[in-house]
């Protein structure tokens, strides 16, 4: 058992207070697909990773992309840049409606391919991590259940609808894969005109040893 210990002097000078830990800068992770890859020219089995920040220039249209923390050399660099301005640089030609810009984009890629085994069908566009945190990946297990769905993704990349494709056989396991997937952000896809256009994703919830774990109301 865990005991602890209460300190009147802590209590009672502030000196003695442990500093506050540091705010972390939270950055969006975006993931890219395999599409994405090809939509950059990158290699098919290219790794590594960097963080792009895309700044406006001056009054002007222009937009510049600054690569930093880069891992995997100047292709990465490069990839990384094409795809975060290809897929949010016509977020600078929008005003807010005080007229103000949005706000300047910084996000970290992760260029990583995806095991073969992986089945999912963004619909062009490129999986977010908006908390800044990496998704977790696992192996699958026999006794795995698994929800597919297809949820409709508007031009900003938000989900606007969700159903389900492919029953896990539990109709508590389907509902909350739908939570967890109206709950996802996306960079849009974008047409041949480089304009953010509506899609579909398609992909699924694995549920491991038969445990739901229920959301937070």
């Amino acid at each position: 058992m865990w005991h602890h210990a209460l300190s009147l002097l802590a209590l009672t000078d502030p000196t003695q207070l442990p500093p506050a830990p540091a705010k972390r800068e939270i950055i969006p992770i975006a993931l890219p697909t395999a599409q994405d890859y090809a939509l950059v020219m990158l290699r098919a089995d290219a790794i590594g990773e960097a963080i792009v920040t895309i700044a406006q220039r001056g009054d002007t249209d222009q937009i510049d992309c600054t690569p930093t923390d880069i891992v995997g050399g100047r292709d990465i660099a490069v990839a990384s840049c094409k795809l975060i301005m290809s897929k949010m640089g016509w977020v600078l030609a929008v005003r807010r409606h005080d007229g103000n810009p949005l706000t300047v984009p910084k996000m970290r890629v992760v260029w990583e391919p995806a095991p073969s085994s992986f089945r999912s069908d963004f619909g062009r566009t490129t999986p977010l991590a908006v908390d800044g945190n990496p998704p977790i990946t696992g192996t699958t297990r026999p006794t795995d259940l698994t929800s597919d769905y297809i949820t409709d993704i508007d031009a900003t990349g938000r989900p606007t609808s969700c159903r389900i494709k492919k029953s896990s056989g539990n109709r508590e396991y389907d509902d909350t894969s739908c939570l967890v997937a109206m709950g996802q952000r996306y960079l849009p896809a974008i047409n041949s005109a480089g304009q953010p256009v509506p899609t579909q994703v398609q992909s699924w919830v694995r549920w491991r040893d038969r445990e739901l774990t229920t959301p937070a109301k």
